[in-house]
């Protein structure tokens, strides 16, 4: 049995990712699927590029993940099939890879370029259903070679990421994802605030002001703002109780400065 994860920015209301389960399914019944997340961003690829480097280690070695955030759809923009790290990955050439790329070694990476394992006819706006998931499909039913469904390539889109950066004493950020619970995550890491090393630290996002870091949601009262570092170690802000991204108005991009209060 081989385990395939999805990961799309497809939300709720829709068939979509049900659609690219059953096209799986309809070649590997004995696939397990996983949903990783549904709600990245609407093309979101910086956010699906960090979520997908944030969860693949939780995995076992030959994992194959799917991830469908494809703004480029129906032009001429490649499908990828790439294998880093223990994992294999199918997801568009745009990007998605390139924190995976920094965090793991680089085996090989493909051109999807055989129709013979695509659906037919395809739809020129759901090739996640059409070419990928089909493709995913044969993966996982370990019957074909990666090999026998594209061709090698050196080079792939890769992103240039937001990085903190620290400026008249302050250190700037930015939120890059935004969890189910409206919890904010910054590109903030543990360490780049050890290395900073205020003595009393204050987290601001617009116009609001939060001391200090807590070390569990519990630290504060109902409906307060905390900061603190999550279990992917960025530091997040959150509010108790409650959703963040509501109460605060908050969008992927959104500037975070850590300062001494």
């Amino acid at each position: 049995m081989s385990i395939v994860t999805m990961t799309t920015d497809f939300g709720v209301g829709s068939s979509f990712v049900a659609e690219m389960k059953g096209i799986v399914l309809g070649i590997n019944s004995r696939a397990t699927i996983v949903d990783i997340t549904h709600g990245i961003e609407p093309q979101s690829v910086f956010q699906a590029a960090f979520v997908i480097a944030q969860s693949v280690s939780s995995f076992p070695n030959g994992s194959i993940h799917l991830i469908v955030v494809d703004p480029g759809v129906g032009t001429d923009r490649n499908i990828l099939l790439a294998e880093i790290g223990d994992w294999k990955f199918v997801c568009p050439d745009n990007g998605i890879l390139t924190l995976l790329a920094e965090k793991f070694p680089i085996h090989s990476v493909r051109v999807l370029d055989q129709p013979n394992y695509w659906r037919s006819p395809i739809s020129s706006t759901f090739h996640g259903r059409d070419i990928m998931a089909p493709v995913v499909g044969h993966l996982s039913r370990a019957t074909v070679l990666a090999s026998e469904l594209g061709h090698e390539i050196d080079e792939f889109i890769r992103l240039e990421f937001p990085a903190p950066k620290l400026l008249d004493g302050e250190l700037l950020g930015e939120i890059i994802s935004i969890d189910s619970f409206g919890n904010l995550v910054t590109n903030i890491s543990r360490d780049e605030l050890a290395e900073v090393q205020f003595d009393s630290l204050q987290v601001r996002l617009g116009f609001h002001r939060i001391r200090g870091l807590v070390r569990t949601f519990g630290d504060r009262g109902a409906r307060q703002l905390v900061a603190y570092v999550g279990s992917g170690g960025y530091l997040e802000i959150a509010a108790v109780n409650e959703n963040a991204q509501e109460k605060l108005a908050a969008r992927l991009g959104d500037g975070v400065v850590v300062s001494s209060s």
